[in-house]
């Protein structure tokens, strides 16, 4: 017989199972909000009407009087983090910077909570998926909190209070540099994955006899171009993402805070770590002369990438009835044979703008990269990827043991004869499509950070200023902002804007 995973090997051992077949239809449908459930605020949103937006996310959440949750909600219970990330970044879009600052601490709130809750979901989601258990937060959505929380305290004239949330920011990438996902697959970490699962499946005592399949490594996966979430399946295999360990965005704003607080040291140290990890140009922001004012200007463009499900093929022709029936039924059910492992992939979401500028005092400055903010998002996903594959390949060979179970006990009930056979392969139909629905990748994720960030600065005397951010598509001006700043000797003086076209 063939191995259950395409290129693998496999690990002989004996496994008993406790296999539930029921409860394996607890979570056929996903928790996860449908993507329709979006359309209002996506086009609002659109609109750059981030006011109309909010509106949507608060009449679905309402709780109806009399009741104790919401009637429809756009949130389910087990996203809540997505429900405060969300809100909380069109909140700062809105201009509602002590509202988005509260949805913000929310939903940091939880991630931190997230990590201490215990592991009875994380062992039940290996039979059903990780749609059944509560949203985490991934790492970018964690550290992305700081950033505009500490654009918030800014807004509200807290330029300390910014500071430290910049400093948490570099904190937490500091900590991730030493917490890397290991390159290559250790068996010892699938039997580990396997144990826990195992135990969800412990009641029968009915004893199994299979060869446990050893997945291939993520880099040997066969990817069939095309396919969603393909694109970046082969980015992963590529190594093209690298570690992240520091942001060029909170550095930027980090620096400038330092200097608006008269750290000039601090701000050189930021300002030097900057050009260490970007092209960026901060050679105007180290030598501004004594009384002129810097202004400084990050635009936000387009929306971060959004997560996708991507499915691989799995052989389950080391499933000895599985295998039988299949061979049995190629020529009317040739998908009886195969099964799935879903995993979340991120996936770009096209912009239409191309340049940014901004105008002060009849003077234009072009805005330039400052940090591709989707980019480490696919980063930090790349960089625990295999993990993520591992565990999916997990679940999905948990589900296809309950198959197996289920096509064994009907052929020890009905014995050998044609109609045996025909049970036992309707029990395996059955126990298959209840499987196959079960793979599903937990694709929740935050919906509204923007993709990129640009900045720029001009340097005059200290006074009051309408400063206009210009976004372009061809050479087409489709999207422009005026803000007024006092602007300040010796101070932070940052304007910034959005265009999520």
């Amino acid at each position: 017989m063939k191995n259950c995973i395409l290129q693998g090997t496999v690990l002989k051992t004996k496994v008993s199972v406790v296999l539930l077949i029921a409860g394996m239809s607890v979570a056929l449908f996903s928790c996860a909000t449908k993507p329709d459930a979006y359309a209002k605020m996506d086009a609002a949103i659109n609109e750059g009407d981030y006011t109309s937006a909010i509106a949507v996310i608060n009449e679905a959440q309402a709780i109806p009087e009399g009741k104790d949750k919401p009637a429809n909600p756009i949130y389910q219970a087990n996203s809540a983090i997505l429900l405060y990330l969300d809100r909380g970044v069109l909140e700062y879009y809105a201009g509602n910077f002590a509202e988005s600052t509260k949805d913000f601490q929310e939903a940091e709130r939880l991630i931190e909570e997230a990590y201490t809750k215990s592991v009875t979901q994380e062992i039940g989601s290996y039979l059903a998926n990780d749609n059944v258990k509560d949203y985490a937060g991934e790492t970018y959505e964690d550290l992305y909190i700081n950033v505009f929380n500490a654009l918030n305290y800014y807004a509200n004239g807290d330029v300390e209070g910014a500071g430290v949330e910049v400093r948490r920011m570099t904190e937490k990438l500091a900590a991730l540099e030493g917490t890397g996902e290991k390159g290559g697959f250790e068996i010892s970490d699938l039997m580990t994955f396997f144990a826990e699962a195992v135990k969800v499946a412990e009641q029968t005592g009915l004893t199994l006899g299979i060869d446990l399949p050893v997945p291939s490594p993520v880099h040997d996966l066969q990817v069939a171009p095309g396919d969603p979430g393909a694109d970046f399946m082969q980015w992963v295999q590529s190594g093209a993402g690298k570690k992240i360990v520091d942001s060029a965005l909170a550095r930027y704003l980090s620096a400038v805070f330092y200097r608006g607080m008269g750290n000039d040291d601090d701000a050189r140290i930021d300002f030097e770590a900057l050009s260490q990890i970007t092209d960026f140009d901060t050679s105007e922001e180290s030598d501004i002369p004594e009384g002129k004012a810097r202004i400084n200007v990050i635009g936000f463009v387009g929306l971060s990438p959004e997560k996708a499900m991507y499915k691989q093929t799995i052989s389950l022709d080391c499933f000895p009835t599985i295998h039988d029936a299949a061979e049995k039924a190629l020529a009317v059910d040739p998908t009886l044979g195969v099964g799935w492992a879903a995993v979340p992939v991120l996936v770009p979401r096209a912009s239409v703008i191309d340049k940014v500028e901004t105008v002060v005092n009849g003077e234009t400055v072009a805005l330039n990269l400052l940090e591709d903010i989707g980019g480490l998002m696919k980063s930090t996903l790349a960089e625990k990827f295999d993990n993520i594959y591992y565990k999916a390949y997990i679940q999905a060979a948990v589900r296809y043991i309950a198959v197996e179970v289920a096509g064994k006990q009907a052929k020890e009930k009905a014995g050998d004869s044609p109609i045996a056979d025909a049970a036992v392969k309707g029990a395996i139909v059955a126990a298959k499509k209840s499987a196959d629905a079960l793979a599903q990748a937990d694709i929740r994720s935050s919906r509204y950070f923007p993709n990129k960030a640009y900045a720029g600065g001009l340097t005059l005397d200290p006074g009051e200023y309408t400063v206009t951010i210009n976004y372009y598509s061809g050479g087409a001006k489709i999207g422009s902002v005026e803000k007024k700043i006092n602007a300040q000797a010796g101070k932070a003086n940052i304007v910034n804007a959005v265009c999520l076209k």
